[in-house]
């Protein structure tokens, strides 16, 4: 079983490498770009996405091993809602706010604004595939807790493909560098996708088939909370700019963090309206904590 799975990561990782080889033809900045877009795309990726995965893993295998079925399906579609919650509205922050958050963790010394612009072109291209990384890693391992290494191996060296089709494709456009990050996001999806529909079939033998209008029910209300977090984003940030005057680390810091603070705050309080179970869970912790201070 782990043959598969050592294989299939050597295959991620020769896309990354890839990437940068291409993006080494591309001049001055270009793999520095794609390194640093890369490296805070993943921080948000490992910190939401990847630490749940891990935690519903003992779960799916438990239920792998007693063959119930239709729970293992139920935690699957709870995963991937989950995984929506936590990603989409990251990726609309970094859609917005991803030239201001470059140039607070990165613009010093020769890393000027140009090298900022160029960064977080590519952080966008980046973003459009998180959700699709979360849900990836999710249905891979969802596989693995089936004692199924192989299809997660076989779509890898899809993607890996895909990958490289586009970075051909894309990589001396006007996007260049930015280019090789929407090739990575669009293999996710396309990979993330048919691995959705793979488990669909292998689960419809046991009995226990993906409900497709309860799954897309249940992500509605998700998509609206996202959407209200990214417009409090965009909204807000001209008003941070407004409000928060100065060009210091600590000003550009606290600008970002009253914007990401009232866009939580609207997140919660629509989710808590919209009856996002886990929202609700949320809310009413925060609330038993403020209660015990008091």
């Amino acid at each position: 079983l782990w043959v598969p799975i050592m294989v299939g990561s050597g295959f991620e990782k020769i896309g990354t490498i890839i990437e940068s080889l291409m993006a080494s033809f591309l001049g001055k900045g270009a793999v520095a770009a794609l390194y640093y877009s890369n490296l805070v795309a993943l921080l948000a990726f490992s910190v939401l996405g990847l630490s749940f995965n891990r935690s519903v893993i003992p779960y799916l295998t438990e239920q792998s091993a007693q063959r119930n079925f239709p729970e293992f399906r139920k935690t699957v579609a709870t995963g991937m809602r989950l995984n929506l919650l936590l990603l989409l509205p990251a990726a609309f922050f970094f859609m917005v706010l991803a030239e201001p958050l470059i140039r607070l963790f990165f613009q010093r010394d020769r890393f000027d604004a140009e090298a900022t612009m160029r960064t977080a072109i590519t952080l966008r291209a980046y973003a459009v595939g998180l959700v699709a990384m979360g849900w990836f890693n999710l249905l891979s391992r969802s596989f693995y807790a089936l004692l199924d290494t192989k299809t997660p191996l076989f779509i890898s060296m899809m993607a890996l493909v895909v990958n490289v089709i586009l970075n051909f494709t894309l990589w001396q456009t006007p996007l260049r560098q930015a280019g090789l990050a929407l090739a990575n996001s669009v293999a996710f999806w396309l990979s993330s996708l048919v691995l959705l529909l793979l488990l669909h079939r292998r689960l419809s033998k046991e009995g226990s088939p993906f409900l497709w209008r309860a799954l897309i029910a249940e992500i509605r209300p998700v998509l609206a909370v996202a959407a209200v977090f990214g417009l409090t984003v965009a909204f807000g940030w001209p008003m941070a700019q407004t409000f928060l005057h100065g060009s210091s680390i600590f000003m550009q810091a606290l600008r970002i963090a009253v914007v990401a603070a009232v866009a939580c705050a609207g997140f919660l309080c629509v989710g808590r309206l919209l009856g996002i179970e886990e929202i609700g869970r949320i809310t009413r912790k925060l609330r038993g904590l403020a209660t015990g201070r008091a």
